[in-house]
């Protein structure tokens, strides 16, 4: 309806008349018969009001600061308290919904696209954070055997890589061989197929440290994804590095398996090891 809430109530009590003593019967019916009347076109302009919430007018009005503008016109002013997440499927406290990112990276922003979180801590300097999943919580032991072992294992989901992604896996270990001749081989492997070999050569050792890094920056995703690679391990005071500039293929839209192993040159007693941690970072 066109007439706002004032006219229409207007318009009905304009409408109704006075009952008086000295109506005649007849009167007093017409007069209750115009009451009648009058509720119901209020009862009319409420219920179109209910159906039509357009209808109303201040709908734009921010009278009601307590709460929040959908628009942002409004800058908060308090602190907002999440609730507690659930385990069902729509529950998360906070969900970000993959868009466009801004032409131009404003200070303060946090935007989400295409797997990829990121933050502008200045005007203009957009950076993706760093995310960690695939720790390591129990020991992996290679002792005694030259029998391949892997010693860390993570699987990325189908579509979880994308292009602009340096994939970090990292392994740390401690070992003791029984001799300097005893040595071993680190590979790092996606998908199946070997990727990095790292050779560990030279020295007698006791519980030495060992840290082992292999780096995966995808190029292109999709089916015909494509990537480069490598490897570094650090073994006490000695440092062995691999990198491969070429492209190898990969296909994002199918599950990859990242394993890293390692394997003894020969079977000793005194050739052991324990890899206890272990962690994938990814990096946009």
């Amino acid at each position: 309806m066109s007439e706002t809430l004032n006219s229409v109530i207007s318009l009905a009590l304009n409408s109704v008349p006075t009952i008086t003593e000295e109506m005649s019967p007849q009167e007093v019916y017409e007069a209750l018969l115009a009451i009648h009347n009058a509720i119901e076109i209020l009862v009319d302009y409420y219920d179109e009001v209910i159906a039509d919430h357009g209808s109303l007018t201040g709908l734009t009005d921010d009278d009601h600061v307590q709460y929040l503008i959908l628009t942002g016109i409004r800058a908060m002013t308090g602190m907002l308290t999440l609730r507690t997440g659930a385990a069902a499927v729509g529950s998360a406290p906070l969900k970000f919904v993959s868009g466009v990112l801004l032409t131009t990276p404003e200070a303060g922003a946090v935007e989400y696209s295409n797997g990829h979180l990121l933050f502008t801590p200045a005007a203009g300097a957009r950076y993706g954070m760093v995310m960690t999943n695939g720790v390591k919580t129990s020991n992996t032991a290679v002792n005694n055997t030259a029998v391949e072992t892997t010693i860390y294992t993570k699987t990325f989901i189908a579509n979880e890589i994308h292009v602009d992604e340096l994939i970090i896996a990292t392994v740390i270990a401690s070992y003791s061989n029984a001799s300097a001749a005893d040595d071993f081989t680190i590979r790092c492997k996606l998908g199946g197929a070997t990727i990095e070999t790292l050779a560990r050569v030279g020295g007698n050792v006791t519980n030495a440290g060992l840290e082992v890094t292999f780096g995966i920056t995808i190029r292109t995703d999709g089916a015909g994804g494509t990537y480069v690679h490598y490897g570094k391990m650090v073994d006490d005071t000695r440092v062995y590095t691999s990198s491969h500039v070429a492209t190898d293929a990969i296909n994002t839209t199918l599950a990859n398996t990242l394993t890293v192993t390692m394997q003894w040159d020969t079977a000793k007693a005194g050739n052991v090891m324990t890899a206890a941690q272990g962690y994938v970072q990814l990096v946009h």
